[in-house]
């Protein structure tokens, strides 16, 4: 069993990297590290930072860049890279080389669709008529501009000569509206692309509406907008509404899940042209269809397949991981990494019980994520339940 680790800008710029990549190659057996391209507001981190010995107050926005990039690749959109000039607390290319020196791998994680704008022509609409937020904003994956956005980022990362290894996160549509009792997205431009598709989104709203109240959705739910306050009830509640709209909006799902395709397709021709590798993180496959998804035929463009698979924040119980681990394996056409979290609130047994169960159903590696402060106690918490 090989392990990755996912290690976040301030685990870095908190304890400095040789500190970090000391412990993690100290403690934990890993040969590979996750590290992020851009920052995603999915848990809330600003404050001051130290590098250097000097400390550094930093805001973080969403979508921002941690390398800087080529302003050329993005003339074809109206969309331009957030990068701070100055903001060296954690810069990617240094952090990489010293991975390296360590001996380790690393794949560079980006999160595609949480994003800080501002233009509603740029976002998210949802069934209700309002902006899609999750953190930041939420960008629709129908806004042409968006789209190259995207495909130039990418392109950006792959000519990135120490970048070897690209995952894509958050390329799918939010699950933030179904928590509220609707679904994303209803944007002008998504109502284009489905119309073209011979289809009709408004007609989906009342299927929509209906789902809703047989769930009591409103009024049982909260609105979610970090990641970390996720829990297994939010989870029951996306699977349940699914299965409740699955018949009646067959195409619309359908629709959604091919528009995640073309983009996505092309990405993978940009990075591999460059030479490089493309992973893509997913969601469970009991609501990726849901979220336009498609483990199928996105594993026919991807060289790994990287299901979500939080024990106590999305499964109460292993039988549902394993059962989700499954259906990957058994949908997906490209190797397939589960990735596992840690938080608090998590009992260390039932994880250490996790790791052997997934072991024993042939996965050759796993990925676990920390959500950020991945300090030396927390790696020698790991490292003892790995044993």
């Amino acid at each position: 069993m090989q392990i990755d680790v996912w290690v976040h800008p301030w685990d870095i710029s908190l304890e400095m990297v040789d500190n970090v990549l000391n412990d993690i190659v100290g403690f934990l057996n890993v040969d590979n590290i996750t590290v992020f391209a851009n920052y995603i507001n999915g848990i809330r981190v600003n404050g001051v930072f130290l590098f250097e010995n000097r400390a550094q107050a930093m805001r973080f926005i969403s979508g921002q860049l941690f390398f800087k990039p080529d302003e050329t690749l993005y003339r074809a959109t109206r969309l331009k890279p957030y990068f701070v000039e100055g903001a060296t607390f954690f810069d990617l290319k240094y952090a990489i080389m010293k991975a390296n020196s360590y001996g380790l791998k690393t794949m560079v994680h980006v999160n595609f669709l949480n994003y800080a704008v501002s233009n509603e022509d740029y976002l998210n609409i949802d069934s209700d008529g309002e902006v899609v937020k999750y953190g930041g904003h939420w960008m629709s994956i129908h806004n042409s501009n968006v789209q190259r956005y995207l495909i130039a980022l990418a392109n950006n990362l792959a000519l990135l000569d120490f970048v070897d290894f690209i995952e894509i996160g958050e390329y799918w549509y939010p699950i933030s509206p179904v928590l509220k009792g609707r679904m994303s997205c209803f944007s002008k431009f998504a109502q284009t692309d489905a119309k073209d598709r011979g289809l009709d989104l408004m007609k989906a709203i009342p299927v929509i509406r209906r789902a809703a109240e047989r769930l009591n959705i409103i009024k049982d739910t909260e609105y979610i907008e970090y990641s970390i306050l996720f829990k297994p009830s939010h989870f029951a509640i996306l699977k349940r509404f699914y299965n409740v709209i699955r018949k009646e909006m067959d195409e619309i799902l359908a629709f959604r899940c091919d528009v995640v395709y073309d983009i996505l397709s092309s990405i993978a021709d940009v990075v591999r042209s460059c030479g490089a590798k493309l992973s893509l993180l997913t969601p469970p496959p009991s609501i990726a269809p849901l979220l336009g998804v498609d483990y199928k035929i996105l594993s026919e463009v991807a060289d790994y397949i990287r299901p979500i698979v939080y024990y106590g924040i999305l499964f109460s119980s292993l039988r549902s991981l394993v059962s989700e681990l499954k259906e990957a394996k058994k949908r997906s056409k490209s190797p397939v990494i589960p990735v596992i979290a840690i938080t608090s609130a998590i009992d260390l047994k039932d994880l250490a019980k996790i790791i052997k169960k997934i072991t024993r159903m042939g996965f050759q590696r796993i990925s676990i994520y920390g959500y950020g402060f991945l300090g030396s106690e927390k790696l020698k918490v790991i490292s003892e339940m790995l044993k």
